[in-house]
């Protein structure tokens, strides 16, 4: 089976992690080419990665008819220009999030991709993350009757582990916990609900002196009725010699729950547990979970098989998805202020 030919633009610290070792991992996927502003990062990515083309000029990349879609792994200010000119050029795209910094961008962008007949993916990889999709199709099967609460907490110290620089970036333009990790948890309350946001109620604090508070909580109301939480904070341990995160997604329901917890510690001789607990009238149990927090494989994979049936397959979030994830976001941000 002849693969999908892909580009990345963008090569900095979530393409690195992420993006570029996802497409390389994806069988039905060929990485060809990378694009980045750096030409030094670009001739390690390169050398790691065996990619065949770097351009430090973008355009470069999308003008080669070779290439069937691109990975946009740019800073969220640059989201849009960038889509817009994959849209030009004819290719699919798989877009980080957040989507964009406005509203009318989002729009603007979905309405490029539609118009051109392109398939246009959000990488928003929770969704096909472990245990995430075993969660959906336990809740879908009925095994905690009807939903009524989704939790989704997600609080640790953010970007620092990457360098004071990208932190600063990500709570100032990056627009901060409730937009950059938030969108995530936006997403998965309408995909977990089956409904779309009815009403958002935020607060944020400022624990450090950003124009963005660093933890929000949202209280959020679904259209058909189901109560969603979101709390995001990057201020959690983030002074301390030592560090911790505390993720934690629950669906509760009129027949019981489904729970993930990944508690994370720098300690030492603290253990990192990643657990998927269910209680409901079939069955409870408790066990590990050892599967990588973020599928970007996954994500390659399911847009290049999107790519040959003409639609996308599988739950892949759209750019509509995405759209929808910003708007919740943005509120959330708006009343956090």
């Amino acid at each position: 089976m002849e693969k999908v030919r892909f580009g990345i633009i963008g090569c900095g610290t979530v393409a690195g992690y992420g993006h570029i070792p996802g497409a390389c991992n994806a069988e039905e996927v060929e990485l060809v080419a990378l694009s980045d502003l750096n030409a030094g990062r670009l001739a390690e990515l390169k050398e790691k990665h065996g990619v065949q083309d770097t351009y430090t000029d973008y355009h470069e990349l999308l003008a080669r008819d070779d290439i069937d879609a691109v990975g946009i792994a740019v800073p969220l200010v640059a989201h849009r220009q960038v889509l817009l000119d994959a849209a030009k050029a004819g290719k699919h795209a798989l877009c980080e999030k957040p989507l964009a910094e406005t509203v009318v961008q989002g729009e603007e962008m979905v309405k490029a991709m539609d118009d051109a007949g392109l398939l246009f993916a959000t990488n928003f990889e929770l969704r096909h993350s472990d245990p995430m999709p075993e969660m959906k199709r336990l809740l879908d099967s009925g095994a905690i009757g009807e939903l009524k609460v989704c939790r989704f907490v997600g609080n640790w110290m953010g970007g620092r582990w990457a360098g004071e620089e990208r932190y600063r970036m990500l709570v100032t333009e990056g627009l901060g916990p409730i937009v950059d990790c938030g969108v995530h948890y936006f997403d998965m309350g309408r995909w977990f609900s089956g409904s779309e946001y009815a009403e958002i109620v935020a607060r944020g604090t400022y624990i450090e002196d950003y124009p963005n508070p660093d933890h929000v909580i949202a209280t959020c109301k679904m259209e058909n009725g189901v109560l969603v939480l979101n709390e995001n904070g990057w201020a959690y341990t983030h002074n301390t010699p030592e560090h911790g995160a505390n993720l934690h997604y629950e669906l509760i329901g009129t027949d019981g729950l489904i729970s993930y917890q990944d508690s994370q510690c720098t300690i030492p001789n603290c253990e990192h547990r990643k657990e998927l607990t269910v209680y409901s009238k079939g069955e409870c149990f408790r066990r590990p979970i050892d599967a990588p927090a973020k599928s970007f494989d996954r994500m390659y994979s399911m847009l290049a098989r999107s790519i040959r049936e003409g639609a996308l397959v599988e739950n892949l979030p759209s750019g509509r998805d995405s759209l929808q994830a910003l708007k919740a976001a943005l509120e959330a941000l708006r009343q956090a202020r």
